[in-house]
């Protein structure tokens, strides 16, 4: 039997992808022509931003 990993939620990944690309959330957030304060709440995981965070997801789906 094989177990698999959980997926690592999406506000760890979109971090450590902004991260690992050197951006501050203000250059990835004009990159996706957003406002700073929307990639802050995506990354804190922010729920009153749910319907975000699902068009984030497909966004962030295209530039991995």
């Amino acid at each position: 039997m094989t177990t698999q990993a959980p997926e690592t939620p999406f506000p760890a990944r979109l971090k450590a992808f902004r991260l690992q690309h050197s951006l501050t959330q203000q250059q990835l957030a004009n990159r996706l022509e957003i406002a700073r304060n929307t990639v802050k709440a995506w990354e804190r995981g922010d729920p009153r931003r749910k319907p975000h965070v699902l068009m984030a997801e497909a966004v962030f789906a295209r530039l991995t």
